[in-house]
């Protein structure tokens, strides 16, 4: 159930952004720590079209007991953002995360594409919750609850409440390899922008770039600290 604090709660991981922004390479470096960043050898991941499905398993070698976190990729664009119907819903909504990825080699895209898909699952969210408090009236606040306590203690939660995500959120600036040897000032412009959007959305932030491995450890540890708060292994260390 959504209170479970253990092993056996499965963190439910939706990657989105727009048609060719890398969601797929980002996958592959969560499935198999590869992949993506600090790869530049090798062709490109074929694009996924609508709606993928993969599955981790994590834990020693040879361990019955290993953990489990499933991964869907919305492919298509913005077109098919309705299919986020399927990879959020009542059963793992409590225990689901997003990963928003952002296309930096298409800097005059970014600002409509992110906004567009954190509406999108904000949107569905909500739904949900409207869903699943008709049968646990206090699921609401609890959701909430643990959006606060992922919030950086200086943040007035009252008034973000209403524009935050109620989701763990992570937003993976791809392909900076593309982007850094742009003129100063628009790399300053552009980081702002992503560090204001993290802040509405209470969301962590990492730049991925592919010829840089610091950059994929990077994405790695924060992929491992989504897990973690969806399975409450956060709250149990109060």
């Amino acid at each position: 159930t959504a209170d479970k604090k253990d092993s056996t709660v499965e963190p439910n991981v939706v990657v989105l952004g727009g048609q060719g922004t890398g969601k797929t390479t980002i996958v592959r470096t969560l499935l198999y720590r590869e992949g993506g960043a600090a790869k530049s050898d090798g062709d490109a991941p074929e694009s996924t079209t609508s709606l993928s499905y993969n599955y981790l398993r994590q834990g020693p070698r040879g361990s019955p007991n290993l953990r489990l976190t499933h991964i869907w990729e919305l492919g298509g664009g913005n077109p098919l953002a309705r299919l986020l119907d399927i990879s959020v819903n009542v059963d793992n909504m409590y225990n689901s995360g997003l990963i928003v990825v952002a296309d930096l080699s298409k800097p005059s895209e970014i600002l409509n594409d992110v906004q567009f898909w954190l509406a999108a699952a904000k949107k569905r969210i909500k739904d949900v919750i409207t869903k699943i408090t008709q049968k646990r009236p206090g699921i609401e606040k609890k959701i909430l609850a643990r959006s606060k306590a992922r919030l950086s203690k200086n943040m007035d939660f009252k008034q973000l409440e209403k524009i935050v995500c109620q989701l763990p959120v992570l937003i993976v600036a791809n392909k900076f390899d593309k982007f850094k040897n742009k003129p100063v000032e628009k790399i300053r412009i552009m980081a702002r922008f992503f560090r204001s959007l993290a802040h509405m959305y209470g969301a962590g932030l990492v730049y991925v770039d592919k010829s840089d491995s610091s950059s994929r450890l990077a994405l790695l540890s924060h992929f491992a600290s989504m897990q973690r708060m969806q399975r409450g292994e956060t709250e149990k260390k109060k």
